[in-house]
């Protein structure tokens, strides 16, 4: 279990330097295993077992500790930022409904209680993250302690990570990528360093600059960050890098030959491929500079003990190269959504698939030993590697009294959203602007607002997307 795993972590590497902080203090795993130790007492005393809570701190390193009691006392941590927005805290605490939660002001390492190791209850949710919240109902997925574990252990093996590694840690605490930011490098005696705040990333002098001084060996983030958060000029600041694991977008074969100027002949790039709901990432591709690649990068091959397939509209499995959905075998997957509703189960002819499996929605194909992902069957698309619902766009944006009708499209790696007006109002572009930046929780948006005199129709009804496009608007 993780709770094992986390404790033997805790003996093992008791002198190593576990979390460095954003104001550079040191943290040794002897004092995070003792300050979890208290934090456990608390919940303990106060709630008992088997609850969600819901965590709220304004210091990443507590939130840490308070993710790692939850764990081990057998209840589900719910992580949210400390600066979240009112509309997203909002409808993430309508959907998990009966829970309890810590934040700064509630939280007390004082305890009557002494810290005891318990039965672990491997069959509770270890942790409930969010797919999207842009319908008005975000979708909670809840994490399944073996799943995780699974993940984990596969991604310190695959790439050799020890406790000479230090993990620069800059993913929100709301998105699941984060479990890879805490889990890889504490199982492995490695250590955590949290960035000394978000704003780096949209600096390349300052990010490079932290990359340099702490010595980071391993990242996790997604390719746009990247794109925006380092440039030629800081080559040398880079060289201490192993290893930049990526996730959340389609890789561009131009993004790569431009990394390629930038980074260290020996840093090594890893495309992570898989959908909150089958547990952090499926399939991984290891990023070959010599070769040509297409257009896009493949995703690769599925990690340890997976199964990924592409299969048609009637369930058969594609030949080679022939386009499908990717589906993905739920051995190590989540325990379904919040709600209740299981993830898909699809009944194969074939006896290698008979288990659940999960309908990702996105388009690719297997060529020569890899998967290659090239779309989506539906309208949900990837914006910095937020998955975004354009239908639930399009609902937020139509709730705004002043909109007539709204359709949204995607291109570029940018919202389009066409508008019509049903009234006259200056200033509706930064006004929409500002409403998705909350829905989604997020500080910067690529979009072009453009607005038009309607919006056409197809003969079944519906909204013809086809016929807009944002070169046709240019002037507007």
């Amino acid at each position: 279990s993780l709770q094992t795993y986390l404790l033997e972590a805790f003996e093992k590497y008791i002198d190593n330097i576990a979390i460095i902080t954003g104001e550079g203090r040191k943290i040794y795993y002897d004092e995070l295993f003792e300050r979890t130790k208290k934090w456990y007492c608390f919940i303990k005393e106060c709630y008992g077992s088997e609850k969600r809570i819901i965590i709220k701190l304004a210091n990443i390193e507590d939130t840490i500790v308070a993710m790692l009691a939850c764990l081990l006392s057998n209840n589900t941590f719910i992580p949210l930022e400390n600066q979240c927005t009112e509309v997203r805290e909002r409808q993430v605490k309508e959907v998990i409904n009966n829970f309890v939660e810590i934040n700064d002001r509630n939280i007390n390492e004082e305890s009557e209680l002494v810290f005891e190791i318990e039965k672990f209850n491997l069959n509770i949710p270890t942790y409930i993250y969010f797919t999207s919240g842009t319908t008005g109902k975000p979708k909670g997925v809840l994490g399944k302690n073996t799943s995780l574990l699974h993940y984990v252990l596969w991604e310190i093996k695959e790439f050799g990570i020890n406790e000479k590694d230090r993990f620069g840690q800059i993913t929100n605490v709301m998105f699941d990528p984060f479990l890879r930011d805490v889990f890889v490098p504490l199982f492995s005696g490695a250590t955590i360093i949290i960035r000394p705040k978000l704003d780096i990333v949209f600096s390349s002098h300052l990010f490079s600059r932290w990359i340099k001084d702490k010595a980071i060996t391993c990242i996790h983030c997604t390719p746009s960050v990247l794109n925006m958060s380092l440039s030629i000029s800081e080559k040398n600041n880079l060289i201490s890098l192993r290893y930049l694991f990526l996730a959340g977008e389609k890789i561009l074969t131009l993004n790569v030959k431009e990394w390629i100027k930038i980074f260290p002949q020996h840093t090594i790039f890893v495309n992570l491929y898989g959908p909150t709901e089958t547990t952090l990432a499926k399939c991984f591709h290891v990023i070959d500079k010599e070769r040509e690649y297409d257009w896009i990068v493949p995703v690769g091959r599925p990690i340890a003990d997976e199964s990924v397939y592409i299969l048609t509209c009637d369930g058969d499995e594609c030949e080679p190269c022939e386009l499908g959905e990717v589906c993905i075998d739920m051995k190590y997957g989540s325990w379904g959504y919040i709600d209740g509703i299981p993830v898909d189960k699809f009944e194969k002819n074939i006896k290698k698939i008979h288990q659940l499996i999960y309908h990702t929605g996105d388009i690719g194909y297997y060529d020569k030993g890899e998967f290659v992902i090239v779309g989506r069957k539906d309208r949900q698309v990837k914006l910095n590697g937020i998955r975004i619902e354009l239908e639930g766009l399009e609902n937020l944006i139509q709730q705004n009294d002043y909109v007539e009708n709204v359709a949204v499209t995607f291109a570029a790696n940018k919202l389009i959203i066409f508008i019509v007006l049903k009234a006259e109002i200056d200033n509706y572009v930064s006004l929409i602007k500002q409403q998705i930046l909350e829905s989604l929780s997020i500080r910067t948006l690529k979009c072009k607002i453009i607005r038009v005199n309607t919006i056409e129709i197809t003969d079944n009804g519906k909204k013809d997307y086809k016929r807009l496009s944002a070169e046709n608007y240019d002037h507007c």
